[in-house]
C-alpha cells in the first residue's frame, strides 16, 4: 500500500449558519 496511488474521493455537507447553532459546535468540539 505504500507508495502505490489512489483515488480518493470526499462529499462535504455544510449546513447553513452552522457557526450560528451552538449544539452542533458542541458535537464539533468548539464550545464556549
Amino acid at each position: 500500500l505504500l507508495g502505490s496511488q489512489i483515488n480518493l474521493q470526499t462529499w462535504v455537507k455544510v449546513r447553513r449558519r452552522w457557526r450560528d447553532d451552538q449544539s452542533i459546535l458542541d458535537r464539533l468540539g468548539y464550545s464556549e
